[in-house]
């Protein structure tokens, strides 16, 4: 079984992979109770949606870690990919900059460097 940490780390980087624009991950355990981590990542478009939250699906099966539930409908523009202990949320652009979970859950120091990177998993 992966810690929070891994399936955030592995979730993002899978993200990477298929493209994502803007990846964020968040460490948010001391902000609630709800998750320890949450990846937020924007689509291009709604086909890379779907693309992007299959990848993440496969990605982390193949490590044994299998979604809880998922939220969010074809027409809705963003997808929570639940497991439990962290939070996928993969947008449409506009509907990202609509929610802006950053600006809710970003308190100064919470963001996660990928390994090997010199700073956030960011793109775009």
């Amino acid at each position: 079984m992966l810690s929070s940490k891994d399936i955030a780390l592995s979730a993002a980087r899978a993200l990477q992979e298929k493209q994502a624009l803007d990846i964020v991950v968040l460490k948010v355990d001391h902000l609630t109770v709800m998750a320890d981590y949450l990846v937020i990542a924007s689509a291009r478009s709604m086909p890379q949606l779907e693309a992007v939250c299959q990848a993440v699906e496969d990605e982390l099966a193949q490590q044994g870690e299998v979604v809880e539930r998922v939220t969010g409908t074809r027409e809705s523009g963003w997808r929570i990919l639940d497991y439990r202990c962290v939070l996928v949320h993969a947008f449409l652009r506009e509907d990202r900059t609509y929610y802006d979970l950053e600006r809710l859950w970003f308190d100064g120091a919470n963001r996660v460097d990928l390994p090997g990177e010199g700073s956030p998993v960011q793109q775009g």
